[in-house]
């Protein structure tokens, strides 16, 4: 599968009900990071869309409505809960699963997230494929067929 990188991120995405996959919008300030778990769910047969800021994830997953979103805590604009509770508080978001990968280690960090609204809650370092596996999960996603249009993977 190939994955086709474009710009303007969200004026390229097709309307959300001509999707053949499902659609991760990942949050995360880190580029290597964004980079890296943005690649391995577009190869895995995820669209995919990469967003560096909190209220750039939140006015963007208001207008596509993703079926996943992947949320660090500690972004530039804004703490990741708060974007939690932005989304929750859409009702064409409010039942998106979010799951949070994020670095912070305080051993309650995962039940505050929790208590935000997110429906699980990762810390890194961790290997991808468990992050892989929990979006799947999420999402219900069938097996990969291989078959259609490659995946898109978005740089917003």
């Amino acid at each position: 599968m190939k994955c086709s990188k474009m710009q303007n991120g969200l004026e390229l995405l097709p309307d959300a009900t001509h999707r053949h996959r499902p659609l991760v919008l990942m949050v995360e300030d880190d580029p290597d990071d964004r980079e890296l778990y943005g690649k391995i769910l577009c190869y895995n047969g995820f669209d995919v869309v990469l967003a560096k800021a909190g209220a750039d994830a939140v006015a963007g997953a208001q207008r596509m409505v993703p079926d996943c979103v992947v949320l660090d805590l500690g972004l530039p604009d804004m703490n990741g809960l708060d974007v939690c509770h932005a989304l929750r508080a859409f009702p064409d978001t409010a039942n998106v699963p979010v799951v949070v990968l994020s670095g912070h280690a305080e051993h309650s960090m995962g039940a505050r997230a929790r208590a935000a609204g997110c429906s699980a809650y990762i810390e890194k370092p961790t290997e991808p494929v468990q992050v892989l596996r929990q979006i799947e999960n999420m999402v219900g996603r069938p097996p990969l067929s291989g078959e259609g249009d490659p995946p898109r993977l978005i740089d917003y």
